[in-house]
């Protein structure tokens, strides 16, 4: 089974569309599948919207959180709820668009996880920016091979959340951490569209200075690695 873990907060105006077009893309893949979308503690009703679309026995569910915790516990919770062996995470705002997700699963045949590259970034210019500072900052810190952090698109085997730690804000390293721990990971460019509806979560506060706290912690759980070998 693959399982599709869409968290959203505040995206009221986006959910409709992208139920619509996640089954619809869920249909595509020719396995047994499942969606989950996780409430991250909305205040703008898009839970209700949800809830008047899913039917009882449609392979859709929805998560609802008690207050707003961030995306790392949003993914968190729908890692745990997840039945999949093959796990996929996609962002509500549709800027990446649902569709890419078939194209995806094909290519994991030699791969742990698929990591999407947003390659034409429909983003403010500060936001871009604020990502390109971040993303070098954490390679010459990690020197990991990682392009793109902060696209949420991806596929991964189930045994590769072993890299995932569920602390506020280190899903921003999942990859990089994925990485060495020996996941073998392929970048691949995916379609990227402008936000039509709803604000983005994600400023320079937390999109930059936040991630560079977090690295510091990073920096430490590498170090603290230990380096397997036996002496022949």
């Amino acid at each position: 089974m693959i399982s599709i873990i869409c968290p959203f907060y505040n995206e009221r105006e986006n959910l409709k569309e992208l139920y619509e077009r996640l089954g619809k893309a869920a249909g595509e893949l020719g396995e047994e599948w499942e969606i989950l979308f996780v409430d991250d503690g909305s205040v703008d009703g898009g839970g209700e919207i949800l809830k008047s679309l899913v039917g009882p026995q449609a392979p859709v569910r929805l998560i609802e959180l008690e207050r707003n915790n961030g995306l790392t516990a949003a993914l968190h919770t729908g890692f745990k709820a997840a039945r999949g062996e093959i796990l996929v995470t996609l962002d509500s705002d549709l800027q990446n668009p649902p569709e890419e997700i078939p194209r995806l699963r094909r290519l994991m045949e030699h791969a742990d996880i698929i990591a999407g590259v947003r390659k034409r970034r429909h983003d403010p210019w500060l936001k871009r920016t604020s990502s390109r500072i971040a993303n070098r900052i954490r390679r010459a810190v990690t020197g990991d091979h990682i392009e793109d952090t902060g696209c949420t698109l991806r596929i991964f085997r189930r045994e590769a959340l072993r890299a995932f730690h569920p602390d506020r804000g280190m899903h921003r390293f999942f990859l990089p951490l994925a990485e060495a721990q020996g996941f073998k990971i392929k970048q691949v460019p995916v379609s990227h569209e402008e936000r039509r509806h709803g604000k983005s979560k994600y400023g320079l506060k937390n999109r930059l200075l936040g991630s560079l706290l977090d690295l510091r912690k990073v920096r430490w759980m590498l170090s603290r690695r230990i380096k397997e070998g036996v002496r022949r």
